[in-house]
């Protein structure tokens, strides 16, 4: 964690243990949460934006403080469609929509209703026949899927309903499909798993069973790299394209680890090495540029002479630490130390590693010229010519840092420095942007271009290492970019695949207390996982949180992890296909209402030819494309069709300059202006508080000024016809 602009800092963990501090580090930590919010709220106020959240409650505010607004919107007939994801706030608004229409139809299925996390309840359908006496229709056919599967389904989710409820679903007649569209794929742990799993979708293909491989959608309870790594590499292995949607693995990508590397050689320095975060331990290092632990040769492609040099450097600086280390623990303990790895050595107190760290100079290529790098042995032209540019680039962005105090310094801007990089490494050479191949490697450099943008407009314009520590604190929350091929396996959450449907569908990684999950009551836990601590609403302040015992909680849990799997299974057009893996105490999943006998449910682990052939056509994306076409897209075609290209169809940002700030400024102002005259009389400050933040205000007092001439002088005398932006 960085303290201010030169400084590291780390939580001083054994202090606060030995002086029994953790209750009150807790707490005051909570405090800060809370407080963090009344100011990200204030923030938003002040800046004239809304977030999800509050687009809901400020609505639900307007509705309750206006009793006269919902006659003003004039709707007469209402229809809430997927009611079973209705929260508390929007249930809230419902009621008061209700009030002054002649019809309010809700449309949904209790048996989907899998958003609990979020506030909804299957208990809003039967509040809402009770309270308003609603005329109840059943749509009793599944459109969707085949009639052995619909069957199956529905004596899977018919045991959880009411005694008296008359609720049953049935197949479309219609429907021609396979007979036989259940099966039970058998596994004894998750790398069995994943390889019949790739094993079965490459013989559905091959066999002309399935059309695409876009047919088949994989479905799990939760992603993450560890729970589905063994399937995307068996994937990989077999060259079958797939698309895993909501996976977090922006920072996997080698493009994204070079890029961060390359930004760390610019703000590298040489205080307190005794701190290492976790990526210095992994790729943050001079290995990193020599490919040790990610493919870093894809952007920084050295020679395998160079390499070689860089990891030996790398290496022997470790194995200098550990012998240091060894040295310095017995001068201050008068003990032997056992530690056998860099990484272990960074356990001892601070006291032992600053002793380290003041005989120990780490080496780092920041610091090095072409001619050391030709004394360390690099003689490859390109590799000296490489890093001469990066040394170069440091040192001017370094110059620029000295010069603040000039009042018209030229300054880079976070993106301004980001395409240097990317200059540096050819990724802006024309050949490789316009070769299809690298297109997901550029999409997800142009994630990090729009990080940086936003940056420029939120944080700070030009600082890179509050920059590069916002991306360590914050990367792994991102998502890469999926170039949709056309023909990819689909592997998704059950959650991402509501509403969706497929030819085929695998839901996997079927385990004891796994999939379905066992119940674990985290509401009012302090440590949540690898004890990090949580946060919880207390009860008092979640006004829809029902007060339930710890039984009730149990239950509601138990049914809902049902109906997730039942959302799974009905995604399913003509193949089903429950893959199942063993626990750890080697026991088979249980689940009410499924029978895995063979006898009930083809097994199929080594027999995939009793399965059919697909009926139904996963239909694909719509290949029609809106050329993005205005005055500013056009008139950077015409100066750069380069720029162009990079901006308009690969997504990167660029640095938005003064002149173009206060022009869009300006422009917006103007778009009200006209928008509103209908020839009255036009109130710039009312305009202005409504569309303006007051930071904006005072960095634009000169255009206002100018705005309010314009007004009293020449606006009076124009007649507006047509608008770059609608005017209705």
């Amino acid at each position: 964690m960085e303290n201010d602009e030169n400084e590291y800092f780390t939580f001083p963990e054994k202090e606060v243990k030995d002086r029994d501090l953790e209750d009150d580090w807790y707490n005051a930590r909570y405090q800060h949460l809370c407080e963090s919010y009344r100011k990200y709220l204030k923030l938003l106020e002040d800046e004239n934006l809304i977030d999800y959240a509050l687009l809901q409650t400020k609505a639900l505010e307007l509705l309750e403080s206006n009793q006269n607004i919902v006659g003003e919107l004039k709707y007469e007939n209402i229809l809430i469609d997927e009611f079973q994801d209705t929260d508390p706030v929007q249930m809230k608004i419902f009621e008061i929509l209700m009030k002054d229409v002649e019809t309010f139809t809700v449309v949904g299925d209790d048996e989907q209703s899998i958003y609990a996390f979020r506030g909804s309840s299957v208990r809003f359908f039967k509040d809402f026949e009770e309270k308003y006496n609603a005329h109840l229709i059943f749509l009793r056919t599944n459109y969707r899927s085949t009639e052995s599967i619909v069957k199956f389904s529905e004596n899977f989710i018919k045991q959880d309903r009411d005694s008296n409820s008359t609720k049953s679903i049935h197949a479309n007649p219609s429907h021609e499909g396979p007979k036989n569209s259940l099966y039970h794929l058998y596994n004894q742990d998750k790398d069995d798993e994943a390889f019949h799993v790739v094993k079965l979708i490459k013989f559905l293909k091959e066999s002309g069973k399935i059309s695409n491989y876009s047919d088949v959608g994989i479905l799990t309870r939760t992603i993450s790299m560890g729970k589905i790594f063994s399937l995307t590499e068996n994937l990989k292995k077999e060259n079958i394209s797939y698309d895993v949607v909501g996976n977090h693995d922006l920072l996997e990508k080698d493009e994204i680890k070079s890029i961060l590397l390359l930004f760390y050689y610019l703000i590298e320095n040489d205080e307190n090495h005794y701190i290492m975060n976790k990526w210095e331990f992994q790729w943050l290092n001079i290995s990193g540029f020599a490919s040790d632990a990610f493919n870093s040769l894809k952007m920084i492609n050295l020679s395998e002479n160079t390499r070689h040099i860089l990891l030996k450097l790398e290496n022997e600086y470790k194995n200098k630490v550990l012998e240091t280390e060894k040295e310095v623990y017995e001068e201050l303990t008068g003990k032997k130390s056992r530690k056998r790895s860099f990484k272990g050595i960074f356990n001892r107190d601070e006291e032992v590693l600053i002793e380290i760290f003041k005989k120990v100079e780490k080496p780092a290529l920041w610091k090095y010229n072409t001619q050391t790098l030709r004394e360390f042995g690099i003689k490859d032209n390109n590799d000296l010519e490489f890093f001469n540019k990066l040394y170069n680039l440091r040192k001017e962005l370094e110059k620029e840092r000295k010069n603040e105090n000039m009042k018209y310094r030229r300054v880079s801007t976070l993106l301004n420095v980001f395409y240097r990089l990317l200059d540096i490494t050819g990724y802006l050479n024309i050949e490789f942007v316009e070769d299809e191949k690298n297109l997901e490697e550029l999409g997800n450099l142009g994630i990090i271009s729009h990080t940086l943008y936003n940056l420029e407009n939120v944080i700070t314009k030009t600082n890179l290492r509050t920059m590069f520590w916002y991306l360590y604190h914050n990367i792994e929350n991102y998502d890469s970019k999926a170039i949709d091929q056309g023909d990819e396996v689909q592997i998704m959450t059950v959650h991402k695949s509501k509403g969706l449907e497929f030819p085929v569908i695998i839901v996997y990684g079927l385990q004891e207390d796994s999939f379905p999950s066992e119940f674990r009551d985290d509401e009012n836990k302090l440590t949540g996982f690898m004890g990090m601590p949580q946060f919880p609403v207390p009860d008092e302040f979640a006004e829809y949180r029902e007060n339930l015992s710890f039984e009730e909680k149990e239950k509601n849990n138990y049914l809902e992890e049902r109906r997730v799997l039942y959302v799974a299974m009905t995604r399913a057009e003509d193949i089903l296909v429950l893959s199942t893996r063993l626990d750890k105490s080697g026991n088979m999943v249980e689940i009410k209402g499924i029978d895995f006998n063979p006898t009930s449910i083809p097994k199929i682990t080594n027999n995939f030819s009793i399965l059919p052939k697909t009926q139904c056509k996963n239909m694909g994306k719509d290949d029609g494309e809106i050329l993005p076409l205005s005055f500013t897209s056009l008139e950077s075609y015409k100066n750069c069709p380069f720029k162009y290209h990079l901006k308009y169809n690969l997504s990167f940002a660029e640095s938005d300059d003064i002149y173009i700030k206060k022009g869009n400024f300006v422009h917006i102002l103007l778009n009200k202006i006209h928008k509103t005259s209908n020839n009255r009389e036009i109130n710039l400050d009312e305009i202005l508080s409504q569309h303006t933040t007051k930071t904006d205000r005072i960095k634009n007092k000169k255009e206002i000024d100018n705005l309010q001439k314009y007004l009293k002088n020449s606006f009076k005398d124009i007649e507006v016809l047509e608008s770059e932006f609608p005017l209705g």
